[in-house]
């Protein structure tokens, strides 16, 4: 079938083909890392600042102020550090009431 441009199902076909065959390296190496059981980072970056923003979310999705985070140490206070980025104007997009 010819569109009315002068192209062929082929060539548009051959097209599709020739990217699915570029991308499919990254995705066979990077896919893995958009699962939720793997991270791309490494000590922090990966096992601190996500559990922590967690933390902060659900507190303010649960209406309470994230004051202390019982999780570290013997407990420290949370609204006070600045890691927690719990008074951060971007983070209140994540704490929408949106489901």
């Amino acid at each position: 079938m010819v569109h009315h441009d002068g192209k062929t199902d082929r060539s548009i076909a051959g097209k599709w083909l020739a990217c699915a065959l570029w991308l499919l390296p990254f995705i066979l190496v990077w896919g893995r890392l958009s699962l939720p059981t793997h991270a791309l980072g490494f000590r922090d970056a990966a096992f601190y600042y996500p559990p922590l923003l967690r933390l902060v979310t659900e507190s303010w999705h649960s209406g309470k102020v994230p004051l202390w985070t019982p999780y570290e140490e013997a407990g420290r206070p949370l609204l006070a550090d600045p890691t927690s980025l719990s008074l951060y104007p971007g983070l209140f997009v994540f704490v929408l009431p949106i489901s």
